[in-house]
């Protein structure tokens, strides 16, 4: 176990523990030698799990695990010079869209807006950029999300293609909003 993170070699018993909801921690998968990207679609895979009500605890488990990896790389400076980072911020990394084409259930994006606000996030751009997030249930990371949000819905309100989209980032902040008040650690 490192930093609270079980690894172990990915295998078709894992896979067959996966499919029956939970999985041994023996038999995870070894996050480490994964890269961002693929760290990404994990994440996205198991907020699907988690939305269409399957394989829940091992979702859960997989989430926990990808949220001590990315704690792990920060904690250790993550040397490695070249990741393979997606071209987007830190909601799209995380499968959050909105809109016709790419856009997600309210309660998948709120799945992913209520991580971002209390999860371990991954690094995305730079050490400076992630700082700007501050810590898991601060204001700070509460503000920075609502300013992302606005910033989308202000950049994209006079586009008529966008309608849905803005609406969907609007019902999002009021989302938070409510949330704001059970979830974040204003001191």
């Amino acid at each position: 176990m490192i930093n609270g993170c079980l690894t172990g070699q990915a295998t078709a018993e894992a896979i067959a523990y996966r499919e029956a909801g939970s999985m041994p921690s023996i038999l995870r998968p070894n996050l480490q030698k994964e890269s961002y990207e693929e760290l990404f679609q994990r994440f996205t895979n198991a907020v699907r799990l988690l939305v269409s009500n399957r394989q829940i605890q091992a979702a859960r488990e997989m989430i926990t695990d990808i949220q001590c990896e990315w704690r792990r790389r920060r904690d250790q400076g993550d040397p490695i010079l070249n990741y393979d980072r997606p071209e987007q911020g830190v909601l799209g990394a995380l499968g959050y869209h909105v809109g016709h084409s790419r856009g997600k259930s309210s309660e998948a994006r709120r799945m992913v807006l209520k991580y971002v606000l209390e999860g371990e996030l991954p690094m995305i751009h730079s050490v400076s950029y992630m700082a700007e997030w501050g810590e898991p249930n601060s204001l700070r990371r509460f503000e920075k999300l609502v300013r992302v949000l606005g910033n989308m819905i202000e950049g994209n309100q006079r586009n008529p293609n966008s309608k849905l989209a803005v609406r969907q980032w609007r019902e999002d902040i009021d989302w938070l909003q409510n949330v704001r008040t059970h979830s974040i650690d204003d001191g």
